[in-house]
């Protein structure tokens, strides 16, 4: 009957459970009843969403190179979602069992799997090897930049570097005057005892005469002088070979690679600690040596986090009239300043050498951004949108349910902003956002069409509370 969808007699209790004489609060078997059903509920469908992502996680980090080519498992996920869906409309329940269960799990999955994946981030390319791509504001990837306005960060005082940029080689500019000049700056880093050099150079494969005195003045030097590694894509990744004549003084433990990686807004967020030959960056290198130790965290990508105030940067020709003093016990990273080497990065324009100088910071504070397991991100989906749905099926207004999703939004947000003042952990924002709302939409839509099907409100379908049900065993 048309009645029994939203209207049933008098219910013992708000909680339909025959305990309406407890004082509120108290536990009383019928409530306790009632947790352990919604907990099998939400156990239910918590599950089977643990074995999807777990599942399409093996099977992405064997197929998938980009974030977005995760939407291969998304786009059946979210038909899937909508199929239930439509089995939910037909039967006009709001209780989480069978097509309603079915219903969150593919709808909770595709927003799991998306938030493991980054999918927001579309394209991750490197600055080294492949061409810069054009800049789109608009693209989602910058939608969680506020999160470094409030992030906790360092000083520079902190962090015992000099950079030191030299200008772009011009046309005239040859290979051994370039290296002529390094092995003048390695030795003046010498002489004012200086923490190491690192070089954000290409050598290359073409020697020159000045290599020479240049491998002479680094095997002199009382303290580590690393050069940069080149990474080569084609016919695959592989590091390019030095020339012959450096060999012996930049040998592959002095080494450390430049890899640092742009998102689709041509942002570059993020570095490369170490490849998957095992080779580590250049800032991994110096932040070694300065700490005297393992200083990273584990995997193979680190978010930087740049400092409060600058560095102290110093242009080559003008290192000779410094204070020597200045430069004792502080590791010099050496770059270039040119329109190439500068890079678009949430907190402005730098250059590749601060953004080395950057990753070398994070590592000695400790201040890296931290993403925490993707279960967790599954887990904040999971109860956001079981309340949303216990909510309907116990009879909440549309007012209600909206107003819960603003709840959970605000809930979100403010975590996410306190987690990254605190302790520098990404939490995801747009994924729940973005699960939350829908729902509560649909919810309520489906709310409107049971209630112009019958003139009486009352309890939602399926409510425990309907004396219907509980005769029937529901």
């Amino acid at each position: 009957m048309p009645q029994e969808r939203l209207a049933s007699g008098p219910r013992a209790d708000a909680g339909g459970g025959g305990d309406g004489s407890a004082p509120q609060g108290v536990l009383t078997p019928e409530r306790m009843e009632r947790w352990r059903e919604r907990l099998l509920e939400a156990a239910l469908i918590g599950v089977p969403l643990a074995v999807i992502q777990w599942a399409v996680g093996r099977l992405s980090a064997r197929v998938t190179s980009q974030p977005w080519h995760v939407l291969w498992f998304v786009a059946p996920l979210a038909v899937a979602a909508w199929l239930a869906w439509q089995a939910v409309v037909r039967r006009r329940t709001f209780r989480p069992r069978g097509p309603m269960r079915a219903f969150l799990v593919c709808y909770l999955a595709v927003f799991a799997v998306a938030g493991a994946a980054d999918l927001l981030v579309l394209t991750r390319t490197t600055v080294v090897y492949e061409h810069e791509p054009p800049r789109h504001r608009l693209l989602p990837a910058g939608w969680g930049d506020w999160r470094y306005r409030v992030a906790r960060r360092y000083s520079a005082d902190q962090v015992p570097l000099v950079v030191v940029v030299e200008p772009a080689p011009g046309s005239t500019t040859s290979r051994s005057a370039a290296r002529f000049e390094l092995a003048r700056l390695v030795a003046l880093a010498e002489r004012a005892g200086a923490a190491g050099v690192a070089l954000d150079f290409y050598f290359g494969e073409e020697p020159s005469p000045a290599d020479a005195l240049l491998c002479a003045t680094v095997q002199r030097a009382r303290k580590p002088v690393i050069a940069g590694e080149r990474t080569v894509k084609l016919p695959h990744i592989h590091a390019e070979a030095y020339a012959p004549t450096l060999e012996p003084c930049f040998p592959p433990e002095r080494r450390g690679h430049l890899l640092a990686y742009r998102d689709a807004d041509a942002l570059v967020r993020t570095v490369g600690l170490r490849t998957l030959r095992g080779t580590p960056s250049l800032s991994l290198q110096v932040a070694t040596q300065l700490a005297g130790g393992p200083v990273a965290p584990e995997g193979e990508l680190m978010q930087v986090v740049f400092p409060r105030d600058e560095f102290l940067v110093v242009a080559a020709e003008e290192l000779a009239r410094l204070d020597l003093g200045d430069l004792k016990d502080r590791f010099l990273l050496v770059g270039e300043r040119s329109d190439a080497e500068t890079f678009q990065t949430p907190f402005g324009p730098r250059l590749g050498v601060e953004l080395h100088a950057a990753a070398v910071g994070t590592l000695l504070t400790g201040t890296w951004i931290r993403r925490p397991p993707a279960w967790c991100g599954a887990l904040l989906l999971l109860v956001a949108c079981y309340l949303l749905a216990a909510l309907a099926a116990a009879g909440a207004s549309t007012g209600k349910l909206f107003a819960t999703a603003a709840a959970v939004t605000a809930f979100v947000v403010g975590g996410a902003a306190i987690s990254m003042r605190l302790w520098n952990v990404w939490l995801d924002v747009v994924y729940p956002v973005a699960a939350v709302w829908p729902l509560a939409v649909l919810l309520a839509l489906l709310r409107r069409r049971l209630a112009a099907a019958s003139p009486v409100r009352g309890p939602a379908p399926g409510d425990p509370g309907r004396p219907e049900a509980a005769a029937r065993g529901n």
